[in-house]
């Protein structure tokens, strides 16, 4: 066998991945390499954009490598590499029904393809010769060698005149050794073995047929059993379902009034701090969603979608599953108050994201309820729609737009310096606040806010920033054009132009 052309890709792509990434952070050498074996890909035919799931997959992947270099946040490159790994299990099955499936196939392919790496390179020839043929062979001699080594340890520990020949020895090997290897960066050997890693998992694939046969003999809609002898287990678990149902309907009925009179409508803010009304409140909901979802999954996962006197059941599932997409509204409104007198925050946009796809998925469970479709059916659409919500929400410069708009609202809503002071480099332009600006606000909030907890004042506030802008400043100077993003950037110029005016 001649130099595979996926093997020597690999190999190259190591190099590669050594030269762009070692000292170097993320930046436009993700873009250098990811584009690089796209190309490849397309040209040697092993990309071909057929099926919906690699299409969706794909799109991601080119929006959230150019995205991280605009964004250049944590999020984005998170859902990057989240999309590469989806992605090569969709290059092994491309017209893969559900990303339950890509999944599977990407995750085997994690341990797989450093196999077939392996497999393939022992079979290279070169001339006549298949060098790494022999060097597989050469490993029957390791154990006899451990056995030697420890031999020689035994016997320079019990005879001093062979210790101290040893050691004799052993000094030369090492000057030998620190001599050559001297200037020698061992790190590069680490970002090599790396990126040999990720390239055999891109370009190394192993096909596993039994997850593609699974994904094959899925479908989306329910089929009976044919099992004509379980007639009074189904009435029974019709029973317990319809009286489980009617008893949640009635507890979430008075939960929803309390919170549509009291939330939606009546809400007094107090002063004091909301942690228990939204934080503990808004997880313990989340939760119940979850749980009311699986409930509904289970009486309806099998023969009782078919059971001819089952409306009733159906009815009350359904209601159940709208009361709790009005609980989640009753959430979403927490979480509003939260913003409207404590500002933005991570967990705070994230319950919205969550909620999003909570009640996406409570509208799907009631199509399977209503069109008898599978668990298949729930598990493909909604794993989709985690991952295109995801993907569209990594886009958003979310650390500039927290600072814009936790600043613009510090006359209406605690400004929490803590929590600013953490923001990214790429947003240190609207985090640098002039110190009187900063007394004006901190006037304000004395006004608003009276809390016991001591938080960072606006003048560590103000000289944190101020050692941070510097860092960054002389930081940016030295970072090399590989590792160059838009986000940082445009930061960079923005403090400058504001340095030189002052």
């Amino acid at each position: 066998m001649r130099l595979n052309i996926n093997l020597l890709a690999a190999l190259t792509s190591a190099v590669l991945i050594a030269i762009l990434f070692h000292r170097q952070p993320l930046g436009l050498n993700l873009l250098i390499i990811e584009c690089s074996a796209l190309i490849f890909l397309k040209i040697t035919g092993q990309l071909n954009l057929k099926g919906i799931t690699l299409i969706v997959l794909f799109s991601g992947l080119i929006l959230t490598l150019l995205f991280s270099i605009i964004i250049h946040s944590a999020f984005v490159y998170v859902m990057h590499f989240i999309s590469l790994f989806l992605f090569t299990g969709a290059l092994l099955y491309p017209v893969a029904k559900s990303l339950v499936t890509t999944l599977g196939l990407a995750f085997v392919n994690l341990f797989l393809a450093q196999y077939q790496f392996f497999k393939t390179l022992i079979k290279v020839k070169i001339g006549d010769n298949k060098p790494f043929e022999l060097i597989y062979r050469w490993r029957i001699y390791l154990i006899p060698l451990l056995i030697i080594f420890i031999f020689f340890m035994i016997y320079s520990l019990s005879n001093p005149v062979f210790e101290k020949l040893s050691k004799i020895f052993g000094d030369h090997i090492s000057n030998i050794f620190t001599i050559i290897f001297k200037n020698f960066d061992w790190g590069i050997i680490g970002v090599f073995i790396i990126g040999l890693y990720v390239s055999n998992i891109v370009f190394m694939r192993y096909h596993h047929h039994k997850i593609m046969e699974f994904d094959q003999n899925e479908d989306d809609y329910l089929k009976p059993s044919g099992n004509t002898n379980s007639s009074i287990k189904l009435k029974s678990e019709y029973n317990s379902g319809v009286f489980l149902f009617l008893l949640l309907n009635l507890l979430i009925l008075a939960v929803n009034i309390i919170d549509i009179n009291w939330v939606w409508f009546n809400f007094e803010w107090d002063g004091l701090y909301l942690k228990q009304f939204v934080h503990a409140g808004t997880y313990l909901l989340i939760l119940s969603i979850l749980i009311s979802i699986g409930l509904v999954l289970f009486y309806f996962r099998g023969d009782l979608n078919f059971f001819e006197k089952n409306s009733l059941l159906r009815i009350l599932s359904i209601i159940w599953l709208i009361q709790n997409g009005i609980l989640a509204i009753s959430v979403a409104m927490r979480n509003f108050y939260y913003i409207e007198y404590f500002a933005l925050a991570y967990k705070r946009i994230g319950v919205f994201i969550f909620l999003i796809l909570t009640i996406f998925g409570l509208i799907t469970v009631i199509i399977k309820v209503v069109n008898i479709k599978s668990s298949f059916y729930i598990f493909r659409v909604n794993l989709m729609s985690i991952y295109l919500v995801l993907i569209f929400a990594s886009m958003i410069n979310w650390d500039v737009y927290i600072a814009k708009y936790n600043f613009a609202h510090s006359d209406k809503a605690f400004l929490h310096f803590d929590f600013l002071v953490t923001l990214s480099d790429k947003a240190l332009p609207y985090l640098d606040k002039s110190w009187e600006e900063l007394q004006q606000i901190q006037q304000v909030q004395q006004n608003k806010f009276s809390f016991e907890v001591k938080y960072l004042t606006p003048e560590q506030y103000y000289h944190q920033i101020i050692l941070r802008k510097h860092t960054f400043l002389d930081h940016w100077k030295s970072k090399g054009i590989i590792s160059w993003n838009y986000a940082e950037f445009k930061a960079y110029q923005k403090l400058s132009t504001e340095e030189k005016n002052e």
